[in-house]
């Protein structure tokens, strides 16, 4: 074989062991955690290559090998992986799509990848992945107890952000009508007729807060829940507006009344309780039941460190006043 026969073949043997999907070093069969969505598992570690199957966010995979050498696919150099998921599938996935995965910090690596996530503007489609990915998070993490509780927070804020980006005239059609169902089903979300929207059910940030109510996050999800959407409507009547801000400011207050957002509440019971100056008569039992919750109130705000505390307490006196049985 003469000089240029052995160089042509020693440079084709060394441009064929250089692709990534023929040379491959076998790795520890470390857990990986899937970081991106609908992430594709192909059949062999090439970016054309047959598409298996899709991942989902948030799915633990085993790596069985890699790739000798990085690929890089537009902007991102990096290698190919052999996984196998938790039902035994097997396949190649691109090393941007994951990332490390410790299973004795599994609460952390969930509440970092979400996060992530949340801070990114997502199309509906990822948002919608995100929120599953966060109900199932929230649903297996029982330890620690403040992790437990932040992911089961971010799921009902991804939740919300999900709802507020689905166009509702098209919430009844696919690809949204069974992942909005789903919701219903779980009582997680109701759909406000005068608001033309869906909302998600304020009992469920309450017992969220009930539940970690020990824990210093309880007063991010009191606030939640007073900022979450409310249904109806009260065409200006007191005794309904009333109603809503004791369902939501005044509640946060009873709970937390020198809270994080206590001033924030107070603030706005006040404006309100400033802009009531028109007489309301109500039956015996609505008067009497409007007066209680009034007297409430005042012992609530006497709790606070609110500055113009004075003020406010004389102002609800006056405006309790105005309220007078038929």
């Amino acid at each position: 074989m003469n000089y240029f026969s052995k160089s042509f073949i020693g440079s084709f043997l060394l441009l064929f062991l250089s692709f990534p999907f023929l040379n491959i070093a076998v790795a520890a069969g470390d857990h990986r955690i899937i970081t991106d969505y609908r992430a594709h598992v192909r059949i062999s570690p090439y970016r054309y290559a047959r598409l298996i199957k899709k991942l989902r966010i948030g799915t633990i995979v085993k790596e069985l090998k890699r790739s000798a050498a990085p690929e890089k696919i537009r902007s991102v150099l990096a290698y190919w992986y052999q996984i196998e998921t938790l039902d035994g599938e097997k396949g190649w996935i691109f090393g941007e799509k994951f990332s490390d995965f410790n299973t004795s910090q599994r609460a952390q690596s969930y509440l970092k990848i979400a996060k992530k996530q949340l801070a990114a503007n997502l199309t509906v489609s990822k948002q919608m992945e995100l929120t599953d990915f966060l109900f199932k998070a929230k649903n297996e993490i029982k330890y620690p107890a403040d992790i437990a509780a932040e992911l089961a927070l971010l799921h009902l804020s991804s939740l919300q952000t999900a709802i507020n980006k689905i166009d509702v005239n098209k919430s009844y059609l696919p690809p949204y009508r069974r992942w909005v169902e789903r919701q219903q089903q779980r009582y997680l979300i109701y759909f406000d007729e005068v608001q033309d929207g869906w909302l998600i059910n304020s009992q469920t940030f309450w017992d969220l807060h009930d539940k970690y109510y020990q824990l210093p996050i309880s007063d991010e999800i009191a606030w939640a829940a007073v900022n979450n959407g409310f249904g109806g409507e009260c065409d200006g009547i007191f005794e309904c507006e009333f109603q809503q801000i004791y369902d939501t400011k005044i509640k946060y207050l009873k709970f937390h009344p020198t809270g994080k957002y206590a001033d924030q509440a107070l603030d706005s019971i006040a404006k309100f309780i400033a802009s009531s100056k028109t007489p309301v008569k109500l039956p015996q039992e609505d008067f009497e039941y409007l007066q209680m919750q009034i007297s409430i109130l005042q012992q609530i705000v006497k709790k606070t460190n609110y500055q113009q505390k004075q003020q406010l307490l004389n102002q609800i006196t006056q405006v309790a006043a105005l309220i007078k049985p038929e």
